[in-house]
């Protein structure tokens, strides 16, 4: 059976063999399209005068993605899903939302783990290959400690850009600290909401149910996910 796999999907070891002939196959029928690598050996001095050198991560967007975003609301949400077999590995995106509330994927990076030096090498590319000049975009993202720190080190906040929390993952969390019925739509509600009013009424009903709710989003500032505070950035979305 294993057999029978390798020879319609290929086998592990050559598929990430594979990768730089694809990457230049990509850049060679797709003019434009952006491919960065890190090499293991380019944090040891160089690589330049090696037979063989042993990626690290791996950055590329595609040419009608980079000028599909001209286009787009100046919103990108980013994540990170774990790679399955016996490499370990993250592969990052990024997508952006068109007019017509179109998802556009814009970029994809495939590195060793979700950590601060990860995710700052992937924020630098999308500056560099897709954002370029563009200025006032807001990210959107989960909370995790490696994007929390670039977000903060990077040019990704104000006064240029904006950093903005994913309420579906912000959701997922507060209902695992607080199990009690009818929290999600409550929460997604209280973030929906644009009048300062309804926004107020909406977390005096919160506090009702669950108390606790004040002291778990103490370190979450308002503006970070809510849309009555967060200045008018996450409208876009």
């Amino acid at each position: 059976m294993q057999l029978v796999m390798d020879e319609v999907h290929g086998s592990w070891e050559g598929s990430y063999e594979d990768l730089p002939y694809l990457m230049e196959t990509l850049q060679s029928f797709n003019v434009g399209t952006k491919v960065d690598w890190l090499f293991k050996e380019s944090e040891l001095g160089g690589h330049e005068n090696l037979e063989e050198v042993t990626f690290k991560r791996l950055f590329w967007a595609f040419k009608p993605c980079l000028d599909g975003f001209a286009h787009c609301r100046p919103v990108i949400l980013i994540d990170g899903t774990h790679l399955y077999g016996p490499y370990p590995g993250v592969l990052l995106s990024v997508v952006a939302v068109d007019e017509f509330s179109h998802i556009l994927p814009l970029a994809f990076a495939i590195v060793e783990s979700e950590n601060v030096s990860s995710w700052g090498w992937f924020m630098d590319r999308l500056r560099r290959f897709v954002a370029v000049r563009r200025h006032g975009i807001c990210v959107i993202s989960d909370r995790h400690a490696g994007i929390m720190a670039v977000m903060k080190q990077t040019g990704w906040c104000k006064p240029h850009d904006h950093h903005r929390f994913c309420i579906r993952h912000l959701t997922s969390n507060f209902v695992n600290a607080h199990r009690r019925p009818g929290l999600k739509d409550r929460l997604v509600d209280l973030a929906s909401q644009v009048q300062e009013k309804e926004f107020q009424y909406l977390w005096e009903q919160m506090l009702i149910v669950e108390p606790r709710a004040e002291e778990w989003f103490m370190d979450k500032p308002l503006m970070k996910w809510s849309l009555t505070h967060d200045g008018g950035n996450g409208l876009a979305s």
